[in-house]
């Protein structure tokens, strides 16, 4: 069964705190997200990396997923554990291997909307995997992958969703404070 994840994010912000395990306000699932004018905004993973992994969220019933790692993340700023270490820490989710996660969706910036033929099929391989997971939801950081993999899996008419890792933090953590 797919998790319904709240499309109204609406209450979620830079500045959004939740109290870590010292009760001092922190960035949301113990992620440092540098907020100061004098430090540089970064993808949100590429502070995991130092993250305690202190996360008590649980979403609501098991889900199955999958996660495609961004190729910006994983080549140009070479973070790969940190990401499924912090979605290994989310209770209630069945994290499965995806083969080839580290090859392009075919999104490639902008690269899809000027060669849509060739896009799609450096996407084909990408669902045939995704489906071979059977996973209710595929996790990717990466806009262009997240348009990129949703389109083709509407395309071929499958079930599973594509959300963002942000997304699902934000699920697992409103799932745990409903309870």
């Amino acid at each position: 069964r797919a998790m319904a994840l709240s499309a109204d994010l609406s209450h979620l912000s830079w500045s959004s705190t939740l109290p870590n395990s010292q009760g001092e306000a922190s960035a949301g699932a113990a992620l440092q997200i540098p907020t100061s004018a004098s430090s540089p905004l970064a993808d949100a993973p590429s502070s995991w990396e130092t993250s305690r992994h202190s996360i008590t969220a649980t979403l609501p019933e098991p889900v199955r997923a999958t996660y495609d790692a961004p190729c910006h993340l994983q080549h140009a700023q070479r973070i790969t554990a940190a990401p499924l270490a912090l979605l290994q820490a989310i209770g209630n989710l069945n994290l499965v291997a995806l083969e080839d996660s580290d090859q392009c969706c075919g999104s490639a910036g902008i690269y899809n909307l000027i060669e849509p033929e060739v896009s799609d099929a450096v996407l084909a391989p990408k669902l045939r995997n995704i489906a071979a997971t059977r996973a209710d939801i595929v996790i990717t950081g990466n806009p262009g992958c997240l348009m990129q993999i949703g389109a083709g899996l509407r395309r071929c008419g499958s079930a599973a969703r594509v959300v963002h890792p942000i997304d699902l933090l934000d699920a697992a953590y409103a799932a745990a404070a409903d309870s």
